[in-house]
């Protein structure tokens, strides 16, 4: 097997919307040849690009920017099929940051599903190269400043600005991810407050029971002094607690845009709730 088709397999596990079993793995011999893909490595990528978009429900070509799409993603499709962490690194040295919007749709159909197999340090190299991903997953630490700038900038694309309303209202489990939803939607809040309550708004309609489920175990863990002691459950509450804290500013700022939104409902007084447990609990507001 070459880079080639390493690369290819790669792109190809990616681009399947069902995507199954692990991260592909070859080798990277004629790594050279990478320079000068095949028509159908070309095509394949172009593939991922239209079905990434596809689930961002996102338009072509992505933002209506029609620049192409570069082939250094070949090579970071090549770096995450390398069982080598130090060559992956090294790869992904290679690869220019981009502008470009179809690189930002690319990366993050490649990066998203890989995140899972990558070590530590590969994944935020991946994530250095991929804006979307830092959104929409999470930045590294010190990149969450671009991040919120990225965001900004979708906010101006109605597509974009929905596709970022469902992604953010979807629960996660991932504390590390949840985190930074938060921080982002605190970030938004100030400028942007009709849109962080399109996202809680959004989550009550479409995952109300998941939501729910979440403030109800958080606040036992939060309200027991013995299932508080342990440390991982009791960081996983503080993080879903925490994650109602926007809300929490703009009912305090002014209730009467929570009474507009017909369809927030008086279940999201729940998670107002589990907030200010959180914050007696942590001698907070």
């Amino acid at each position: 097997m070459s880079a080639i088709d390493t690369a290819l397999q790669v792109i190809e596990w990616a681009a399947n919307q069902e995507v199954l079993g692990v991260l592909p793995q070859g080798d990277l011999s004629g790594i050279e040849k990478l320079e000068h893909p095949s028509a159908k490595l070309v095509q394949t990528l172009q593939q991922l690009s239209i079905v990434t978009a596809a689930k961002l429900r996102w338009s072509m070509p992505p933002l209506g920017d029609r620049c192409p799409i570069s082939l250094d993603n070949i090579i970071m499709a090549a770096a995450l099929g390398t069982a080598n962490p130090q060559l992956a690194r090294v790869l992904l040295k290679a690869v220019s940051a981009s502008s470009c919007s179809a690189d930002w749709v690319v990366r993050y159909g490649l990066i998203t599903p890989a995140l899972p197999f990558l070590k530590d340090e590969i994944a935020d190299d991946c994530r250095l190269l991929s804006p979307l991903t830092t959104v929409l997953n999470r930045p590294i630490a010190g990149q969450e400043s671009q991040a919120v700038n990225l965001a900004l900038q979708l906010l101006k694309s109605q597509a974009a600005k929905l596709s970022l309303t469902l992604h953010l209202a979807k629960p996660t489990v991932d504390i590390k991810v949840r985190d930074w939803r938060t921080e982002l939607l605190e970030r938004l809040r100030l400028g942007e407050s009709a849109f962080v309550l399109d996202v809680y708004e959004a989550a009550m309609i479409y995952h109300q029971q998941e939501v729910i489920n979440q403030v109800r175990i958080a606040y036992s863990v939060i309200s027991d002094r013995q299932t508080s002691f342990n440390e991982e459950n009791l960081r996983d509450a503080l993080s879903i607690a925490n994650w109602w804290q926007p809300l929490w500013a703009i009912e305090r700022a002014d209730v009467n845009q929570l009474r507009q939104r017909r369809h927030l409902s008086y279940a999201y007084r729940e998670g107002i709730k589990l907030f200010n447990l959180s914050q007696k609990m942590l001698g907070g507001v």
